[in-house]
């Protein structure tokens, strides 16, 4: 059996699970670089420490799931999903809980369709591999 992704859709859950890793990194990396400055301008002291976590866990479960998903180990889908649920729940409570009032408006609509479509493209991905896995009995 091929290791490569074969169709679009596999394609689009590997890019998206990179593109999300990229994120959390590029947040951590942000939090680390800006760890001073945020106390100076009256933002809580563990503010920065839990950017830099949320972001490195991040980071950690969706480059684990891509790199899970292309070597189509066992547990990829279930790696996946944990590492989306976390992702996208860590998002929104974040979002709901920590910012401002008035930042909570600016790209909201955005970052709901980009999750949903997340949501959508995994399950679907979930449901192929699923019936790949039914059909050719091998579980692979």
């Amino acid at each position: 059996m091929s290791r490569k992704p074969h169709g679009f859709l596999d394609w689009l859950v590997l890019v998206m699970f990179l593109w999300n890793g990229g994120s959390g990194l590029l947040r951590a990396i942000g939090a680390w670089q800006q760890r001073a400055l945020l106390p100076q301008i009256g933002l809580p002291g563990w503010l920065p420490w839990y950017l830099l976590a949320a972001g490195s866990l991040t980071a950690l479960l969706s480059l684990g799931a891509f790199i899970s998903l292309y070597a189509r180990r066992k547990q990829a889908i279930l790696l996946a999903w944990v590492a989306l649920i976390v992702t996208v729940s860590g998002y929104w409570l974040e979002r709901l809980l920590l910012w401002a009032p008035e930042q909570r408006g600016g790209n909201a609509l955005f970052m709901a369709v980009y999750h949903a479509l997340c949501l959508a493209a995994l399950s679907g991905y979930t449901y192929c591999e699923r019936k790949k896995r039914g059909t050719d009995g091998s579980g692979d």
